[in-house]
């Protein structure tokens, strides 16, 4: 027995959860219960409810959507400071990559925890070689932040 997607109209096993062909899903969930059912199921796996007597129950474009719709993101101003440490490729050359590692540790721990970036509840996102990126404002925001 195989399962034919709704959107497409490609076999596909009864195990799967999405279309090989198209990658749409093949669970219809019970707008009663919330199971996810299979796609050409007339009976909620769930409650029992025949599925299209579900949907006629509960208007789901109000129902479900409204408790599925995650809350909308915060719009936030944020300051971006980059920081770029001068000789980094020579302090390789002079230290070794080992050592200079250790320094670099220090330098971002110090400007972390004791320094601009702790001091303003900022925190340091990405740090690649010599380069060093900290946000402010985010996640923790102030009206001053920028």
């Amino acid at each position: 027995m195989t399962i034919a997607c709704p959107e497409c109209g490609a076999e596909n096993p009864p195990e799967g959860s999405a279309c090989a062909a198209c990658n749409s899903g093949l669970e219809v969930p019970c707008a009663r219960c919330g199971f996810a059912n299979r796609v050409g199921d007339r009976y909620c796996g769930g409650c029992g409810i025949r599925l299209d007597q579900a949907q006629a129950q509960t208007p789901a474009a109000t129902t479900l959507s409204a408790q599925a719709t995650p809350k909308r993101d915060e719009l936030r101003t944020i300051t971006v400071m980059m920081a770029d440490l001068d000789g980094f490729a020579e302090m390789t050359e002079v230290y070794g990559r080992e050592r200079q590692t250790e320094v670099m540790n220090t330098v971002i721990e110090r400007l972390a925890e004791q320094h601009s970036v702790r001091t303003f509840d900022g925190y340091i996102d990405k740090v690649l070689d010599g380069d060093i990126m900290a946000l402010f404002g985010a996640p923790i925001a102030h009206e001053d932040a920028p």
